[in-house]
């Protein structure tokens, strides 16, 4: 039987074709829309090409800011933007950035239609109402020993993702411990600030 499968192997009627299949994923073109810079006074976290990412107990998470008031949403796999607005008014004692409802030409992800974004400095007069106010909100926040602070989550009912972005500040500075601090899980490519023309 050996001699017989050498005799077929020499002769070429057995043969094994190993095919390559080149598979080409492509990707959706993202054009970034145009946004408004960030007004001046404003309590973003973020300054221009930055970027944080988290992982929390809803997964990771990226947001990447600018140009200007536009922000890069990337989770499960995809890329959302959302160009936001400036408050005019403090929320929290901070005029930050948000935006709630449906970005202009966003494409539905896995159910996601719609976007509740905020960012911000919060102040906090000691710790222990930091810690509070997280557990209130009741989003799936991380935090770092410095006061960064992300959460998101999805609402499947209400088809929306819901993402925040905070720089907590205790009795007026940037904390250097925070309870249940876990630096690993955040991620920050903070861009040096622009020099101002004159």
């Amino acid at each position: 039987m050996a001699a017989l499968a050498s005799l077929l192997l020499i002769s070429g009627c057995a043969t094994t074709e190993r095919k390559v299949v080149r598979t080409t994923i492509s990707k959706p073109s993202l054009e970034k829309p145009d946004a408004p810079p960030v007004p001046s006074g404003t309590d973003v976290v973020l300054n221009d090409g930055s970027r944080v990412s988290a992982t929390t107990p809803e997964g990771k998470i990226s947001v990447e800011a600018g140009p200007g008031l536009l922000r890069t949403l990337s989770w499960d796999g995809t890329t959302r933007f959302v160009v936001t607005q400036a408050r005019p008014e403090p929320v929290y004692g901070a005029k930050g950035v948000h935006f709630e409802g449906t970005p202009t030409n966003f494409k539905p992800h896995k159910g996601i239609t719609r976007v509740k974004f905020e960012e911000a400095t919060r102040q906090f007069e000691n710790v222990d109402d930091a810690r509070i106010w997280m557990q209130i909100r009741r989003l799936h926040y991380v935090h770092t020993n410095n006061g960064l602070v992300v959460g998101w989550k999805r609402v499947p009912g209400e088809g929306k993702l819901h993402v925040e972005v905070w720089q907590f500040y205790i009795d007026g500075k940037k904390p250097t411990f925070l309870p249940d601090s876990q630096d690993y899980l955040i991620q920050l490519r903070q861009a040096p600030l622009q020099a101002s023309k004159r």
